[in-house]
């Protein structure tokens, strides 16, 4: 009765021997942007056209990027150690909160310094990126470059890119970084947000002990 389960397991833990002996472990893939191939190709052209840059070229890019930042309730996995009848006691549950706060910020980044955040407030429409750009990039762009020549990059946001937008850079001079579109991972500000979203994270969980 035993003798073929046992044997199955047994195979099982050999093979997962075998995998883990060549190096294959089992691991949690990483979420990245689904692309098409359109996509791809335009994120190659843009690696091919900035293959030559400088250290001293990227120096001259500021990057910007929004962020969505869940400041109450954790909508994160927990595990917990508990035997098997103390699945509900109160030491063994994640609380949940049914709407949890959550804050849109507006930063940018370069490697003269960063800007101060900005709360955005509901849907951003080009007036309102507008503003934003005259009221926080600008005077960001003077504290970090003073007269030195720089570069902005931003994403493909349809209020990033309307032609009021447009028009409004072309009037003030401002040198727009051509950007490939669904490319978050190319911008070192997601680095800045994971270590923002992992010290609030922390804040949350030591409120809640």
């Amino acid at each position: 009765m035993l003798k073929k389960p046992w044997q199955e397991s047994k195979r099982s833990l050999t093979v997962r021997g075998r995998l883990l002996e060549i190096g294959l472990r089992g691991c949690k893939a990483r979420p990245k942007p689904l692309l098409t191939e359109f996509q791809r190709k335009r994120r190659l052209t843009w690696a091919r056209e900035h293959l030559l840059w400088t250290i001293n070229d990227w120096e001259k890019v500021i990057f910007s990027d929004v962020d969505l930042f869940c400041i109450s309730g954790n909508q994160s996995s927990a595990c917990v150690r508990r035997r098997t009848h103390e699945e509900f006691s109160p030491q063994c549950l994640k609380p949940t909160v049914k709407y949890p706060t959550k804050v849109m910020i507006w930063g940018r980044m370069s490697s003269h310094g960063v800007g101060r955040l900005h709360i955005v407030s509901g849907t951003v429409k080009a007036m309102d990126y507008i503003e934003i750009l005259q009221n926080k990039l600008l005077p960001t762009a003077r504290d970090l470059f003073g007269n030195q020549s720089w570069i902005f990059q931003d994403d493909n946001a349809p209020c990033h890119r309307a032609k009021v937008v447009q028009k409004w850079l072309k009037d003030h001079t401002v040198n727009r970084m051509n950007w490939p579109e669904q490319s978050p991972d190319l911008n070192p500000l997601e680095n800045l947000w994971l270590k923002i979203g992992f010290e609030i994270s922390k804040k949350k969980a030591f409120k809640q002990t």
